[in-house]
């Protein structure tokens, strides 16, 4: 007589807020991982069920490979972390070449790979004793981590097989196939939250930052400050967020169409919002900005985080921050790194135009490197000091000492000069060589100074698409 496989009872469903012990079985993504209650009542009936298992994998003979069919529900026979044998249920996914079968581990959600010489036939009536175990999950905020792939990777390096608190915050595609509990994660004491620690490792990640060991490391330059800050941003993990951020952004505004409660009537001194960039080919990106100060009924004064520059455009061209288009904008960190020239003068110090355009001669189509440097003449307690270098027939030519060598370039600093500004007009950024460029939307002291450098249109497109950080060790 055929034996007849029924599904067991399902998993009780949580309430809102009840907390669990748990262990997480398997990590797919932050978003999509599968834990088994550790409750007694749970783990007494796994381990009842797996003793059951054992023995029937003792007593039987292995499947015949041609009673294998997808989605047919079995016991199979996989090795332990001591070196021994334990039966386990397990639906087939997929039939291979050589016997091999692809199965779905019904009490812990991963998927294994076995020979069908390790598969066993099931009985029913121990099938239908316990319920599957696995729960699929994902981590609460989840969908706030801004590089999805490294916080997953910490994720499974920390937390995979360990027994944890969790707290259910929320049940979506309640009764369906696609169910899933949103779990937040805690270690015994409510207050160790794995969850936070898992989001910051996210965002602490996606800081820049210069190799602290002898290499070179890719930079793009974005803006020259008049005082001889330089902002760079770096290839990454973190670039890459914020081209993935400004694309999303783009494609929302050409899709909505925004209304009067988008704009921001009274925009406030320290608060971050999003401002319109064109790119001079008639394209518009947002991209974050913090309100520096109000200039006038009708002007604001902003620092963009991403590139470094300081302009005054029109309060119309703010808008809130779309969190729930980009849910992590406010997490990521700011993509221009500050830095200072070793060697070259201090902040009693101005760069004249005279300075900036030769600097940018230097580096005008050429990629250009930079190294912490840890033995400047010049120090700075506010910036890392480093030495910039370009890179011709597989050697690297430092740019510090190009424009250190020249005596005449530098002029102190005069006492008191004043700060004007000036209205970004609509055509401010010009094409420049194919790069979009804010020139003379800086402010500019009495010198008069500050070209900006900023490559609006190089930069998106730079972090847009994937760059690796190149380092070359000497």
């Amino acid at each position: 007589e055929e034996l007849v496989m029924e599904e067991p009872k399902e998993m009780p469903l949580p309430e809102i807020g009840d907390t669990w012990n748990v262990v997480i079985t398997d990590i797919r993504s932050v978003k999509d991982f599968s834990v088994r209650r550790c409750e007694n009542e749970f783990q007494n009936g796994i381990e009842d069920i797996e003793d059951k298992l054992d023995d029937l994998i003792e007593k039987s003979s292995p499947l015949d490979p041609n009673q294998i069919t997808v989605n047919m529900i079995c016991c199979v026979s996989v090795p332990t972390s001591d070196d021994s044998q334990s039966g386990c249920r397990a639906r087939v996914l997929g039939i291979g070449k050589d016997h091999s079968v692809e199965l779905l581990m019904l009490d812990y959600g991963d998927t294994l790979t076995v020979k069908s010489n390790d598969m066993y036939s099931l009985h029913p009536d121990i099938n239908a004793s316990l319920p599957y175990q696995a729960i699929t999950a994902s981590l609460y905020e989840g969908d706030k981590v801004l590089h999805e792939a490294n916080a997953t990777a910490y994720m499974r390096d920390h937390f995979d097989g360990e027994n944890v608190m969790a707290s259910v915050k929320e049940i979506v595609d309640r009764g369906s196939s696609k169910q899933r509990v949103v779990l937040n994660l805690f270690r015994d004491d409510v207050t160790d939250s794995i969850t936070k620690e898992i989001l910051d490792f996210d965002a602490r990640n996606l800081m820049p930052a210069l190799p602290k060991d002898s290499s070179y490391c890719l930079v793009q330059l974005t803006h020259i400050s008049n005082d001889g800050v330089l902002s760079l941003q770096i290839p990454g993990d973190g670039l890459h967020a914020l081209g993935h951020m400004i694309s999303l952004l783009k494609k929302h505004y050409e899709t909505n169409q925004l209304g009067a409660a988008g704009f921001i009537s009274q925009p406030r001194a320290g608060q971050m919002y999003l401002a319109a960039l064109s790119t001079g080919d008639n394209t518009t990106i947002w991209v974050r900005a913090i309100v520096r100060q109000l200039v006038d009924g009708n002007s604001v004064e902003v620092h963009y985080v991403d590139w470094g520059n300081v302009v005054v455009i029109a309060k119309n061209k703010l808008r809130p921050l779309t969190l729930d288009v980009v849910p992590g904008i406010r997490r990521l960190p700011h993509q221009a790194l500050d830095v200072r020239l070793a060697d070259l003068p201090t902040e009693s110090m101005v760069w004249t135009r005279k300075e900036t355009s030769l600097f940018l001669g230097y580096t005008e189509n050429q990629d250009i490197y930079a190294r912490i440097c840890e033995d400047s003449e010049t120090t700075s307690k506010m910036y890392p000091m480093v030495r910039l270098y370009i890179r011709s027939d597989d050697q690297y030519k430092e740019l510090n000492k190009l424009l250190k060598n020249d005596k005449n370039l530098f002029a102190r600093q005069s006492q008191g000069h004043n700060t004007t500004y000036q209205h970004i007009p609509d055509n401010s950024l010009t094409t420049d060589n194919g790069l979009s460029n804010m020139m003379a939307s800086m402010r500019i002291s009495s010198v008069p100074l500050v070209i900006s450098t900023c490559h609006v249109f190089l930069a998106f497109i730079f972090a847009h698409f994937t760059w690796h950080r190149m380092c070359y060790h000497v």
